[in-house]
């Protein structure tokens, strides 16, 4: 409804007063640039509305063309920008979980490894094969999701979980090795309370080694010493569950 008022004025202020028909004229123009700037880039039909106004009115050709190539290029460039800034997200991001990924781990790694109170953690989650044969793949993933919820909680704070794959979990923690234990209890604790809508409960094996424990290691060795102390606890889990279903028999 403004458009037809402001159609009819400005033409009579552009002859009666030329200054103040370029003034609004003008500030028109900045209206519509700043709605435009704030929809979706695709949907440019204000944009359009001022090409017209200016060009009707005050005749400035060179001036709306250049104000119409500048806000093209700035949408443009800025919803590239975000999309870049998205699909970066996407590729460093574990979709199940929403933890970071392998890729990220590696890409994070070298910068942690400087730090001489990296300490690395090992993480499997036990039983999951059974737990999909038993009560299918939806289950498998929803103990996948409650591992990762607890890991996030104990450590997100004092440092990054990173998902592997399958039911392998990295972490990377910036404590001293004396700060470590307690978020061990921690983290049983939280096994221990996590609930799912399946009877399932959740269990983690862990190793864990610290910079300072071996600081004469490269980061790559840390990671298989942890690997090898959860693997070790992963074994007598296994050879604790034999016993414990021996005995059910």
């Amino acid at each position: 409804m403004l458009l037809p008022v402001f159609y009819a004025l400005v033409p009579l202020l552009l002859i009666n007063r030329p200054l103040t028909g370029i003034v609004i004229t003008e500030a028109v123009q900045v209206v519509y640039i700043a709605i435009t700037l704030l929809r979706r880039p695709h949907d440019m039909w204000a944009l359009e509305i001022v090409n017209s106004v200016i060009f009707s009115t005050t005749g400035l050709v060179i001036g709306y063309n250049m104000t119409r190539v500048r806000l093209e290029r700035y949408l443009f460039e800025r919803d590239s920008r975000e999309l870049l800034l998205l699909r970066s997200q996407d590729a460093l991001t574990d979709q199940l979980t929403g933890l970071s990924n392998r890729r990220a781990f590696y890409e994070d790694l070298d910068e942690a490894a400087k730090d001489r109170d990296l300490v690395i953690l090992s993480v499997d989650v036990n039983g999951l094969k059974q737990v999909n044969d038993a009560w299918g793949h939806a289950a498998g993933d929803e103990l996948i999701r409650g591992a990762a919820a607890v890991l996030q909680e104990t450590f997100g704070s004092l440092g990054r979980v990173y998902r592997i794959g399958g039911d392998e979990f990295l972490v990377l923690l910036k404590v001293s090795p004396e700060a470590t234990q307690p978020l061990l209890e921690k983290l049983k604790a939280g096994q221990r309370t996590w609930h799912s809508e399946y009877p399932v409960s959740l269990s983690l094996s862990l190793g864990c080694v610290s910079r300072r424990e071996q600081p004469e290691l490269e980061p790559e060795v840390l990671i298989q010493l942890a690997d090898q102390r959860m693997y070790a606890e992963k074994a007598d889990w296994h050879r604790r569950h034999k016993e414990a279903a021996e005995a059910a028999e």
